[in-house]
């Protein structure tokens, strides 16, 4: 089929009732009192389109109508007196098995240079991205804003109640980045279940427009409706959608997890439902531009609650933003794995095979390149040791094309089993004697807790808040070179040393005690969504 030819009639019938009914409730929800006119075409991009919104009469112009236009829909008001609004959405085609089992977007090198680089040498390539990272960390604090928008204590006026229609249970919004792999992501899914055991209706939406490869894995069940306004609504009107479906659907709490459009409707929000419980859930601060915990921080005064996974992100937020009043520490681990003592580390001095682990989208945070390098050059110390190393690596993503070159090149083929992002994690690391993270960033990785459960020995750069869990034997330098020589000399010590061996061993344990001896996510939110749902 060529791109903007519309599929069969019978083929996308079921798909395109369903699609307007989702565009009528978003646009009928943000526009009450209005007559709507919905112009609607069709897109062959599975992520869809941006929509486009035009308030009062608008001549319906020509570009509106091209190869891939469906039709024009009249919804909301019947009332000729009353204002228009015409809306301009493209339903997507669904995405094919490819497009849901692969990891998005492959890694070109938007520039020749980078290309070359990573032929030339991989390491030196990552060294460059590194680099120019430190350039823009060093850049963060002139070109973002790190203060606190202040917010008045109290006002003179609150605004008028306005209940939600008779007999209309409470409900929540949980905002994701996106419905993909990743620790924001895992606890948000939690965060759903968790307000549906609380009582509450579930409304999600999304910050990033894509396919959302993990919708599916939401509960199904009648209180919980995954909204699209990522594909529906432009942006600037979010805030507007927001306001009436607090009214409309009784919306006690907002919890945002990395969803800034979220957080750019919270001013709104409290303005006009100041009783609305606002909170959000941080895990990594970003060098170029302190990231989410940054956004956090500059919104905190129309933020009821911030949670957090790290000392490390509670301190920031209570120094850089005096927050801390706000904040709540809540470990990503299930309480019920307090009582489960982790499996003892199997690697042992003197052994003479080494399974090797990796874990995690590969995408330039994870630098699926530079663990390549480093599995040649463990490959090469095996040899000179007289051990057999053989590899398990997880994932998908941008760099998965390259980080497969590099295998071929390196001639590790036949030393790798390579797994998609729908793998059994927790039986690969129940093999592995030493899980590899040499990130560029990380927040407090969750397959390090994982890896730490099952037997496996984590070896982290010292990023973000690793150090809570990871002792100083087992972390590595951030800088790709040093990263890559550290870690190889780390694994050498380990299989050679044995007290060094048992010092890291004994500092593993006891950081993941301690962890687990505090609140976890949990304990911290679902009180919250118990006391929303009972107001």
């Amino acid at each position: 089929m060529r791109a903007g030819e519309i599929p069969p009639p019978a083929a996308i019938l079921h798909r395109i009732e369903a699609e307007l009914a989702e565009i009528r409730f978003i646009h009928e929800t943000t526009f009450p009192g209005h007559r709507l006119r919905l112009v609607v075409g069709w897109t062959d991009d599975p992520a869809g389109r941006d929509p486009h919104v035009d308030m009062g009469e608008t001549p319906l112009d020509p570009h509106r109508f091209g190869p891939e236009h469906l039709g024009v829909l009249e919804a909301g008001l019947r009332d000729p007196a009353a204002p228009v609004v015409t809306a301009t959405v493209h339903i997507p085609r669904a995405p094919t098995a490819a497009e849901l089992a692969g990891g998005g977007e492959i890694w070109t090198g938007r520039r020749r240079g980078a290309r070359t680089l990573l032929g030339l040498s991989p390491l030196l390539f990552e060294e460059a991205k590194h680099r120019l990272e430190r350039r823009y960390e060093r850049r963060a604090r002139v070109l973002h804003s790190w203060q606190k928008i202040p917010r008045a204590r109290t006002t003179l006026f609150r605004p008028p109640l306005r209940p939600a229609p008779e007999g209309t249970r409470p409900a929540a919004v949980i905002g994701f980045h996106w419905l993909e792999v990743g620790g924001a992501e895992r606890l948000a899914f939690d965060c759903v279940d968790w307000a549906l055991e609380a009582g509450l209706r579930v409304f999600v939406v999304a910050d990033r427009r894509g396919i959302h490869r993990l919708a599916d894995r939401l509960p199904e069940h009648a209180d919980v409706h995954f909204v699209r306004i990522d594909r529906y609504l432009p942006r600037r009107l979010w805030p507007i959608f927001m306001e009436h479906l607090a009214e409309r659907e009784r919306v006690r709490l907002v919890h945002i997890h990395h969803a800034t459009g979220l957080y750019d409707c919270l001013a709104h929000l409290k303005a006009l439902f100041p009783d609305v419980v606002t909170v959000d859930s941080t895990h990594i601060r970003e060098y170029a531009d302190g990231g989410y915990p940054r956004v956090s921080g500059v919104w905190s005064s129309f933020l009821d609650v911030h949670h957090v996974i790290s000392h490390d992100l509670a301190r920031h937020l209570g120094q850089v933003f005096t927050a801390g009043d706000k904040v709540r520490l809540g470990r990503l681990l299930d309480p019920a794995e307090r009582a489960r003592r982790p499996a003892p580390f199997r690697l042992k001095p003197g052994q003479k095979t080494l399974r090797v682990a990796f874990v995690g989208r590969m995408v330039h945070q994870k630098r699926p390149v530079l663990v390549a390098v480093i599995m040649r050059r463990l490959v090469r110390l095996g040899r000179r040791m007289g051990v057999d190393v053989r590899f398990d690596a997880v994932g998908t993503g941008p760099y998965r094309p390259a980080f497969e070159r590099l295998v071929a090149r390196y001639g590790l083929g036949s030393r790798l089993r390579l797994h998609g992002a729908d793998a059994d994690v927790g039986a690969i690391l129940s093999e592995a004697d030493v899980l590899l993270l040499p990130s560029a960033n990380e927040g407090l990785a969750l397959v390090c807790y994982e890896a730490i459960r099952a037997g496996a020995m984590p070896i982290s750069t010292d990023v973000g808040a690793q150090a809570e869990l990871i002792p100083p034997e087992l972390l590595v330098d951030r800088a790709p070179i040093r990263a890559a020589r550290e870690t190889v000399a780390t694994i050498r010590r380990l299989l050679t040393d044995g007290a060094f061996r048992d010092a890291a061993a004994a500092g593993l344990l006891a950081r993941y005690e301690a962890i687990a001896a505090e609140p976890t996510a949990k304990e911290v939110l679902v009180p919250l969504y118990t006391r929303a749902a009972e107001s």
